[in-house]
């Protein structure tokens, strides 16, 4: 209210005796006997919660329900709307003028076509349409707005840079007002501005507002270069240090890098680069993924687009999204040929290692590695070194060489101090303890397992802390131990889907799903090594592929459909051959043999025994082959024996290929074999 019209008031107050007022404003009046009452936005729906019956739970719903039919009488809240509906109450941040300004338009635009013009401006709420109550949205808002001194409103109109809220350090840095603290009380005194904790936020409808005032200004450009440049600078400081930090900002820093994106690049590597490490193990978000897949085409020097590549593949890989991965790779892998003795070349070897494991292809991936490794120990790189072991002792160890694969991770952890490389050290420890497992050290390896799991807790590694439960509960399993290991295993799945990570949701279900198979809970494991099929084939995690087959086929032989457990180990042995595990090919091929005695088949058995020396490299059990070969003539055991000289794993994956699109195909329409 202006000073006439507060005067005014009081004189009423005085003449008229009990008269009491009911006044709706945005900061108090200053008049004596005044009770203030703070009306907070309504309750809107946290996201994923887009039933109907909890959405009419929430005030928020309800008033955009009522409103809606003012304008339009046979709306109605429906399964097809309601995520809609939810959205654009999240987007109003519960402001009743705002919700009713838009569903007073829900007659002449979709609910579709609301969200997108919210995403860019306040102004198509700006006219008051039939059924709408009060005056804009816009006019409210500028009537506070010009009751503010100049230099206010040149400070609130730079806020609207920041995303998420803020805190008075991040204000006094990017807005530059002459006293921060009095600034900021001033604003929220006027309901401008809401203070949450230590931290300030303008609500969206206020924050477009005050966005639309500082283009108004001409100052859009030098707020968003003061916005990325804190950012920046904060970058090796203390406070990044703490990932709750980064957590709190991860708005602010997705707004900085867009925008740096597009009007300073370079600065935006810089960003990206320093903020690798907490995007790779605490989750990136669809949108910061979209703008680093992006960065590179927006640089012209090939070591910066190097190196921003690099920071998109692993983010790539590490979500699932392989074919973005591959086409990355394809794009700039070449690139390193222009400067092959830098570092920037050889961590993008690194990464297409990554890849190449990550496929099964684990030739290439030893390939690209060891390239990279040689090169990081001329430029005198330990912490690079160490990252290509690990990735290394990984390819190693999923051939099962586990003598070597220990050696190149125990070798990668010496180059990884743990006061300068916690996380890199964590990663390496990990998988140390994994190697060791397998060979049968397990006090060894739980004992890495425990270090481990402790430090990336008390890092807040979500990752790392992951992929340990997991294996734990690999390893639980392995002893009896169901219950403990499905409670981690539930954990483990919990943060892979928060961080949207493939391969771990893909091993967490499978290791579930095995659980629930040795209960004897056959459905439920059916259900679950389903669900973990559909992820291996939808992210490309192919290096994954035989084992679940692995499990599938056990699963329909305890169901004793054995004819089903001899297609699923088929498939086994199709996925081994055509992506080139050949460790997994000998025990494919002798499974084979032990599910065709069980159907009482000894031709195919002997037939597919024969094959483990010319296929897999390997020798043939003897015992195995010796009680097949007693009840075979002796010539139908030549001609086997002849048809197995002559055998070659390209024929036998054009065998299998039929067999195996049959199979797969239901979980992964677009599936290319």
């Amino acid at each position: 209210l202006s000073e006439g019209q507060t005067l005014e008031l009081t004189q009423l107050l005085e003449k008229v005796k009990g008269l009491r007022l009911i006044i709706a404003s945005q900061a108090p009046l200053g008049i004596p006997g005044e009770l203030l009452f703070c009306l907070e936005p309504l309750p809107v729906p946290p996201e994923g919660e887009n039933t109907k019956e909890a959405l009419l739970r929430y005030a928020s719903v309800r008033l955009f329900i009522e409103r809606a039919r003012q304008a339009l009488p046979e709306f109605q809240l429906t399964a097809r709307n309601a995520e809609q509906i939810a959205a654009l109450c999240r987007q109003l941040e519960g402001l009743p003028l705002a919700i009713e300004l838009a569903a007073a338009r829900v007659g002449n635009l979709s609910l579709a076509e609301m969200q997108k013009r919210w995403c860019h401006s306040i102004e198509w709420l700006g006219r008051r349409p039939t059924g709408a109550i009060g005056r804009s949205l816009q006019a409210s808002m500028q009537a506070t707005y010009q009751l503010l001194s100049p230099e206010m409103r040149a400070f609130f109109a730079r806020l609207s840079v920041f995303r998420g809220g803020f805190t008075r350090e991040a204000a006094q840095a990017v807005a530059s007002p002459p006293d921060a603290p009095e600034a900021l009380q001033e604003l929220a005194r006027v309901s401008l501005l809401q203070l949450e904790g230590e931290r300030y936020r303008l609500l969206e409808p206020i924050r477009l507002f005050a966005e639309s005032e500082l283009k108004a200004r001409g100052e859009m450009e030098r707020a968003c270069d003061a916005h990325l440049r804190y950012y920046l600078e904060a970058q090796g400081s203390e406070r990044t240090a703490r990932w709750e930090w980064l957590e709190a900002e991860r708005a602010n820093i997705e707004a900085a890098l867009a925008w740096g994106m597009e009007q300073s690049p370079e600065r935006a590597l810089q960003l990206a680069v320093a903020l690798s490490p907490f995007w790779e193990r605490r989750g990136s978000g669809e949108s910061v993924y979209q703008i680093l897949c992006q960065l590179p085409q927006h640089l012209s020097d090939t070591e910066q687009q190097l190196q921003a590549a690099q920071v998109a593949t692993n983010l790539a890989i590490r979500r699932g999204e392989m074919t973005q991965a591959q086409q990355l790779l394809e794009q700039f892998l070449p690139l390193t040929h222009r400067v092959p003795e830098s570092l920037a070349a050889a961590r993008f070897w690194t990464a297409a290692g990554f890849y190449y494991w990550m496929q099964g292809e684990c030739e290439c991936s030893i390939a690209c590695v060891q390239r990279a490794i040689q090169r990081f120990h001329a430029l005198g790189a330990p912490l690079d070194r160490a990252e290509a072991l690990n990735h290394l002792g990984i390819a190693l160890w999923i051939r099962e060489e586990l003598s070597a694969a220990a050696c190149a991770l125990e070798e990668a952890l010496e180059l990884a101090p743990p006061d300068t490389a916690p996380l890199l050290r964590m990663k390496v420890m990990s998988n140390l303890a994994n190697v060791f497992f397998q060979m049968g050290l397990q006090e060894r390896a739980e004992a890495y397992l425990v270090a481990t799991l402790q430090l990336a807790q008390q890092l807040g590694d979500r990752r790392t802390e992951a992929t340990l439960l997991n294996n734990w509960s690999v390893w639980l399993r392995e002893r009896g131990e169901y219950a403990r290991a499905r409670e981690l295993c539930l954990q483990a799945n919990t943060i892979w889907q928060a961080l949207h990570e493939g391969i771990g949701e893909a091993a967490a279900l499978n290791n579930l799903a095995d659980i629930a198979m040795h209960e004897g809970d056959l459905e439920s494991a059916t259900t679950l090594f389903h669900r973990s099929l559909e992820r291996i084939l939808c992210y490309r995690l192919f290096w994954y592929l035989p084992r679940v087959l692995q499990n599938l086929a056990e699963l329909a032989e305890r169901q004793g459909a054995l004819d089903k457990a001899i297609r699923w180990q088929s498939a086994r042995l199709f996925a081994s051959l055509y992506y080139e595990q050949p460790n997994q090919v000998a025990p494919a091929l002798q499974a084979l043999a032990q599910l065709a005695l069980k159907s009482n088949n000894p031709v195919a058995a002997a037939r597919w025994l024969l094959l483990i020396e010319p296929i897999a490299g390997e020798p043939c059990p003897d015992t195995l082959l010796e009680s097949v070969q007693s009840g075979l003539p002796a010539e139908t055991l030549e001609a086997l024996r002849q048809e197995a000289r002559h055998a070659r794993p390209e024929q036998l994956i054009e065998q299998l290929r039929p067999l195996t699109k049959e199979l797969l195909t239901p979980f992964c329409e677009s599936l290319d074999l």
